[in-house]
């Protein structure tokens, strides 16, 4: 059972070892109760409210407890403040504006505004639009201290502003557009939008929307990206995978044709639509074209001023790589891959969002059980779900829920199978209009579990398999097929063949795509 966790808890064991190591720094002049009370709270790997009282108990931390977690709390996002200060465009900008209100203070206009107008070049180059919003009205307000009577420079103040305020509006509107289908679909549930209903003509109506029909309406860079995000996602619903492939390649086009400087800023832009690209090529396009594109994105990793995505680009390419290597039964190459993942997970792990970190364990597991290796993939397995249980990615969860009942049920431990199944169920049916994939697959393999006849059960895989097949025909349950190929464990039972042979075979039928 998912268990409580504190805001203290959840921030500590958020950090990165840099950060960790900084926070030591930071407090270690006159706050060791509070460097004592951080050390106790980072010991609690999985939490486990009684294990942390007792540990606080032994280390004679008790008293004023709530007290000192809160100033603690608040010690760690200064230390946060200051280790980040001046490492990003944002906060270049925050200083040089903080510098400016301290030099207009001491009343040396013109100092101050020399620091504004740096804030405004950078706020421009960088497209930080609603800070420069804010930097231009402090512009206007020190141009009157300083010239009074200067028109040319109101005039160039006014437009601007004006140039800057409508391209804050047209960005907006996008985002708004986006966010407002994001909505609906999670209001009313993605099932009613993956069939061809109302969904359907939504998203067909958000593709003609006048900022959706041409790129030039977007004015600025970040716009233009909005305007491929907002379309890619109507694509993919739509199951239009040719345009969804042209304007997920004019994406990464679009990063890859601007200045180095800006490029490093929005780094983690660039590797999500890379990303997307290649996750595309892999199922709609062709493996040729799919392994192309990977090698670029891995290619990052050999990049130093793309340091910040090197957790994020690791966890993604290498997952990705073992999942094809062992989609097309290419067994040796899929644990070389296994094999260096492994390395870098434990390389990188401290710097990752466990965001990612569900991604990467997961394919791990997978890659163990695709290779019939159930003692490994359930070591995998038991990792994410205790160590992420919290993680926001609840279609991984599901996956890793419903592969857990297939490794029992591969071992021949089936004295569990009557409590996983129930799990299931309730895990899936807490979360509204979620996924129908593990409750039939929880459903089959309790009645494979009471019955011992080889036809009884081949009947029973055969029905499985067709039901799994309409559930797929769905564009939302599409998604937990790509995480697992629960099809092609029915197909390994009904062929008595492994995994891999039926991948093997799979490829050499259709060699172009995953879902070819």
């Amino acid at each position: 059972m998912t268990q409580y966790k504190d805001d203290l808890y959840d921030l500590i064991h958020s950090l990165t070892k840099a950060e960790k190591r900084y926070f030591k720094l930071f407090a270690s002049t006159g706050e060791n109760r509070y460097v004592q009370l951080f050390e106790v709270v980072n010991t609690v790997k999985i939490y486990n409210k009684k294990l942390l009282e007792k540990r606080l108990k032994n280390a004679n931390l008790l008293d004023n407890l709530v007290a000192n977690k809160n100033y603690l709390y608040g010690l760690i996002l200064r230390s946060l403040r200051q280790f980040s200060e001046g490492k990003n465009i944002d906060s270049q900008i925050k200083i040089l504006v903080d510098n400016a209100k301290i030099l207009r203070k001491k009343k040396l206009y013109d100092k101050s505004y020399n620091q504004i107008k740096k804030a405004k070049n950078l706020a421009i180059r960088y497209e930080k639009l609603s800070l420069g919003l804010e930097i231009l009205d402090q512009e206007r307000e020190l141009s009157q201290v300083i010239s009074l009577n200067d028109d040319p420079l109101n005039v160039k103040l006014n437009q601007e502003n004006e140039e800057m305020t409508e391209d804050f509006i047209r960005k907006k509107e996008n985002q708004h557009l986006y966010f407002k289908l994001m909505s609906e679909i999670r209001g009313k549930g993605h099932k009613v939008y993956s069939q061809k209903s109302e969904g359907m003509e939504k998203f067909s109506e958000f593709l003609e929307h006048p900022l959706h029909t041409d790129i030039n309406k977007a004015l600025t860079l970040l716009a233009k990206q909005q305007f491929y995000v907002n379309r890619l996602h109507c694509f993919f619903y739509l199951r239009a995978y040719k345009a969804y492939h042209q304007d997920a390649i004019a994406s990464v086009q679009l990063w890859e044709n601007i200045e180095k400087d800006i490029l490093m800023e929005y780094q983690h832009a660039y590797q999500t639509s890379l990303y997307n690209l290649i996750l595309h090529e892999l199922y709609f396009v062709d493996q040729a074209t799919f392994l192309n594109s990977l090698e670029r994105f891995k290619n990052i990793l050999n990049q130093k001023h793309f340091k910040d995505s090197h957790p994020t680009v690791f966890i993604k390419s290498y997952g990705i790589e073992m999942h094809y290597w062992s989609s097309v039964g290419q067994l040796k190459k899929a644990m070389e891959v296994l094999e260096k993942s492994i390395h870098l997970f434990k390389k990188y792990e401290a710097d990752c969002s466990i965001r990612n970190l569900v991604t990467a364990t997961l394919s791990i597991a997978r890659t163990y059980f695709y290779n019939d290796d159930m003692e490994n993939a359930s070591i995998w397995i038991d990792k994410l779900l205790m160590d992420y249980s919290n993680s926001q990615r609840k279609d991984i969860l599901v996956v890793a829920n419903t592969m857990r009942l297939l490794i029992y049920y591969e071992m021949n431990d089936t004295h569990l199978m009557e409590y996983l199944s129930r799990s299931i169920y309730r895990f899936t049916k807490r979360r509204k209009n979620l996924y129908d994939t593990p409750i039939i697959i929880g459903k089959y393999i309790k009645k494979l579990c009471e019955i011992e006849e080889e036809e009884d059960k081949r009947e029973l895989y055969i029905k499985l398999k067709d039901a799994l097949k309409e559930v797929y025909q769905r564009t939302h349950e599409k998604s937990i097929l790509q995480a697992f190929d629960f099809i092609a464990w029915v197909d390994s039972k009904l062929e008595k063949k492994s995994l891999v042979d039926i991948f093997r075979i799979r490829a050499e039928k259709n060699p172009k795509s995953l879902m070819s």
